[in-house]
């Protein structure tokens, strides 16, 4: 990922939780997950539910349990685009559910649902 401190593709996601986000150049390191989105989260939560609009950060479906870690991003292999990574797996995501607000690892239907949803919904048929 692109560090915020330098602004060189040398930020890394190192998959702790006590420095989930370490820069491999000049060294600026985040002290948890909640730090991390705080930096490479884009708005705030506060502003997304009372305004809508949307959050700085998704809960990951595949790290689930880890609350709010998925976040828009940067990323060497797409530096003028937003890639949505998981601060907490260091593992890129491919969309976000309508429903469920959590990021899946892999493209989303037409009905930009994912299969969990896809499955609840569908369960009364």
């Amino acid at each position: 990922m692109r560090c915020l401190s330098c602004g060189q593709f040398a930020a890394v996601v190192t998959g702790e939780p006590r420095r989930p986000v370490v820069c491999l150049l000049c060294g600026k390191a985040y002290a948890d997950i909640a730090g991390a989105v705080d930096a490479y989260g884009v708005g705030s939560f506060y502003e997304a539910i009372t305004q809508g609009g949307e959050p700085p950060a998704y809960e990951c479906a595949q790290c689930s349990g880890v609350d709010a870690c998925v976040v828009p991003t940067q990323t060497a292999d797409e530096p003028d685009g937003r890639v949505l990574m998981c601060l907490c797996g260091g593992h890129p995501l491919e969309g976000i559910c309508a429903y469920c607000q959590r990021a899946a690892g892999y493209a989303l239907p037409a009905a930009q649902m994912c299969a969990d949803c896809r499955d609840i919904q569908f369960a009364k048929f």
